[in-house]
Order: structure tokens, then C-alpha cells, then sequence
């Protein structure tokens, strides 16, 4: 049932403690992986650049197992670890539990959506609140002026392993994503949703080109570009993957933008949609909690599209090395094991593979959201929506 266009190829420390606490850790960080660091200027990395032959000093698991026993000790005169995330708080509890087993370290979080969470994490800074150690799912494109002020933490792939110890063990694609963040998970974003009862087992899509046949007409809720970055930069890559006439074809297919795949999956298992643009990430919880749902998750061929779930580190945080010892553990694999599983997501490590998932391809591509506000006027346009 697919439609053939012409696809084109895709694109594929500052402390809070002062300067004197930075000598200290860098010259400790230093020490145990080998390498040279000194302080930079406001703005920069925070990190000088190593030789390959360095790095991989620094990323044996000895060097690793030092740099966050450095990180732990200083955690330890730090307040208690709090941050803003995404996730919900049975994920976060289950996560929290186990690094203070691990670590004897509190954490607790709370649960507030992407883009409000770094307006919040900004917000409480120049309120002189600095306990939000970082935003989880509160990276967007305009954070560069928030590096240049102090208040977030620049983290590019050369400064990441010395911030992030266990950073160099993952996948080199997912860390230090746009310079200023790093990957709290990533998962597939070429997936849909359908209800079994519904839709006919041959009329289920295969391709996204799929997904602009005339069956689908007025019969898909997907998420509101205007508030979902990932949904914005899926538009942003069949829009250069299939030209213009897709968006203006597929928006005759939407009923209704929704603020969260949660809104749409009820409505897909009570049979008032035939099915939505929804992914694992929502899909595996639901089903966990609706196991007589008729649902059933489908995967899409075309452009092997990935979305991520970021981190952005408050700079200006008073729990600074307690949450990065933490974002060390999750790219751990008892991390990896106990995140990834709720949310659908492959692991980030070759050595750990998560139940139900398959290991991000070679020619996976992570949606660009730098690209995707540049062209949102364009893209909305397109979909008939205001800005």
C-alpha cells in the first residue's frame, strides 16, 4: 500500500563552588585517568581536548571507577541530589533506590515536562535557588546563551568523559548531542499504533509513506509539533526525506494535535481512534497496564529515525558532582538495565541489550532539533497549524 516518492539521502565546569573547588577535582580527575585538564574560560568546555591514546586511558574501567569515587567523595559534602525529568516517578524511584544502594546517596526528582523543565531550572537560578542539578528531557536548540550566562554546563564529545566519567562506554553518537547535552535514552521514533479491532492486518503501515494513504484520512491523532520537539523533528526529516507534499498530504490524515502520546493510547485501545503516531516509550507502559488492549505496535521502514530523551546540567547547582555521578551510573549497565526497559529504549552500551529491543543501527539517524526550529515556521505551514 505504499506510495513511492523520491526519498533523498538524511543529514546523517563551571562549579558552583568556586574556582578553587575546580582545581581541586580536575587536578584529582586528572590524576586518575592520566590526562591534563585545567579550568576554562565562562563558556567553554571546561575540559581540554585529548589524544586518542588518552582517551582510552581514561575510559578503562579503573580510570572510571576512580574518576567517580572523586565524583561520590565530593557528592558526599554536596546537599542531596534533586533534579527535574521527564520520567515518571515509579521509573525514578526504582532508579533512585539503587544508586543509594549503590552509592549511599539521596536523590529524589520531580516529574514536569521537557520545555517547562528548563524554564523552571532556569527560573529557580536567577531566583538564586540552585538545587535543580538538571533538566532531563529539557534540551532544545536556544541554550547557548544559557552556557555564555553559567547556567548550564557545556558538554561536548571532547569534555564529556571527564564530566561523565562512564560517558566514553556508550554510544559516541548520543553524548554531547548539540554540544550542551547528553543522552538520557533514545529510542525509535519510526513506530505507530494501531487498534487490531479496527484496522485491517493488510492496512497496517510498513513505511511512513504509508501513513499518507487516503485509508488513514482524518483517522490519526499525533502529537502537537508546537509543543513536542521530537514530533517537530520527525516532520523536519520526512520533510527533506519526501519534499513538502508530504506534510500538506498528512495533515489531512490528523484528527486532532495532542500535548502527549499518554492522551492518544486510551483513546486508540477504547476504539475512538484507529490507531496513533505512538511509540514504545508510551506503548510499553500502557500495554504493561492494559494487557487486553487491542493494540499492537508496528514498525516502520524508511528513514531509521531516532529520538532521545537529553540532559541539561545546571552549571550553578549546589548537587553538581552528585548528578553527574548519577548520569555516570545510568550509562552504566545496571543503569541501562533498569531505565531503558521503561521506556522501550535499546541500550546506549554494545555489552547490555534490553529486553524487546533490537540495537540502534549504523544508519540510524538522531532527529536534528537545531534543524527542526529553524525550519518550524516551514514545517508548520505545511501541516496547516498556526505558530
Amino acid at each position: 500500500m505504499s506510495r513511492r516518492l523520491s526519498p533523498v539521502d538524511l543529514p546523517g565546569l563551571r562549579s558552583a563552588r568556586g574556582v578553587a573547588t575546580l582545581l581541586v577535582v580536575l587536578a584529582l580527575v586528572a590524576a586518575c585517568t592520566g590526562t591534563q585538564a585545567s579550568p576554562s574560560a565562562p563558556g567553554s568546555s571546561g575540559a581540554a581536548t585529548t589524544g586518542p591514546s588518552a582517551a582510552a586511558a581514561a575510559c578503562t574501567e579503573e580510570a572510571i571507577t576512580a574518576a567517580e569515587s572523586v565524583l561520590q567523595e565530593q557528592a558526599k559534602q554536596e546537599p542531596d541530589l534533586h533534579y527535574l525529568t521527564v520520567a515518571f516517578p515509579e521509573t525514578a524511584d526504582k532508579l533512585h533506590a539503587a544508586f543509594k544502594a549503590k552509592y549511599d546517596l539521596d536523590v529524589t526528582s520531580t516529574r514536569i515536562t521537557g520545555a517547562q523543565a528548563l524554564a523552571r531550572l532556569v527560573g529557580d537560578n536567577i531566583a538564586g535557588n540552585f538545587t535543580n542539578a538538571a533538566a532531563i528531557g529539557g534540551a532544545n536548540p536556544n541554550m547557548d546563551p544559557l552556557v555564555e550566562s553559567g547556567d548550564l554546563l557545556a558538554i561536548t564529545k571532547d569534555n564529556a568523559a571527564s564530566l561523565i566519567p562512564r560517558s566514553c562506554q556508550v554510544d559516541q553518537r548520543f553524548v554531547g548531542t548539540r554540544g550542551l547535552a547528553t543522552v538520557w535514552y533514545a529510542y525509535p521514533a519510526s513506530q505507530f499504533v494501531v487498534n487490531t479491532d479496527l484496522v485491517p492486518e493488510d492496512m497496517y503501515p510498513e513505511t511512513w509513506e504509508d501513513l499518507i494513504d487516503p485509508y488513514w484520512v482524518g483517522k490519526i491523532p499525533t502529537q502537537d509539533p508546537r509543543l513536542i520537539t521530537p514530533t517537530l523533528g520527525i516532520f523536519e526529516a520526512l520533510l527533506e526525506t519526501y519534499g513538502p507534499d508530504y506534510l500538506t498530504t498528512y495533515k489531512d490524515n490528523v484528527v486532532g494535535w495532542h500535548q502527549s502520546a499518554a492522551t492518544m493510547m486510551p483513546l486508540v485501545a477504547a476504539g475512538e481512534n484507529p490507531a496513533c503516531w505512538c511509540n514504545a516509550a508510551t506503548f510499553g507502559p500502557f500495554l504493561a497496564a492494559n494487557p487486553d488492549a487491542p493494540v499492537k505496535l508496528v514498525n516502520m521502514t524508511g528513514p531509521v529515525l531516532y529520538s532521545s530523551t537529553d540532559v541539561v546540567i545546571n552549571a550553578k547547582s549546589t548537587s553538581q558532582a552528585a548528578m553527574r555521578l548519577f548520569l555516570s551510573w545510568i550509562y552504566s549497565s545496571e543503569g541501562q538495565g533498569l531505565l531503558n526497559p521503561d521506556f522501550g529504549a535499546p541500550s546506549l552500551r554494545e555489552d547490555t541489550t534490553i529486553a524487546g529491543t533490537v540495537p540502534i543501527p549504523a544508519d540510524a539517524t538522531l532527529l536534528d532539533s537545531q534543524k527542526s526550529y529553524t525550519n518550524r515556521t516551514t514545517i508548520l505551514t505545511l501541516l496547516g497549524i498556526p505558530d
